[in-house]
């Protein structure tokens, strides 16, 4: 999908428990520089490092300095020529 956006890495923010699960808050570094980070909130922090995934950004909070999204789908692990 044209809103979808490839990320290039990400780095762990903090975790914590929503409604009794575990979500764990990302910062992810898009792949294009022209786009700022973007906040996600998953249960698959551990995977998403050193992948390359898919976003798709929801809000933007006045309030906050980077928009909010979710997770699309995994890649790959950076570096395979088939995630790249």
């Amino acid at each position: 999908d044209e809103r979808d956006l490839m990320i290039a890495s990400s780095k762990n923010s903090t975790g914590e428990t929503v409604a009794g699960a575990k979500f764990q808050r990302m910062l992810c570094i898009p792949q294009d520089r022209r786009i700022p980070k973007i906040r996600i909130a998953t249960r698959q922090g551990p995977l998403l490092v050193g992948s390359r995934f898919l976003v798709r950004i929801d809000s933007w909070p006045i309030t906050s300095q980077y928009p909010e999204g979710h997770l699309v789908r995994i890649i790959g692990p950076v570096g395979d020529l088939q995630a790249e």
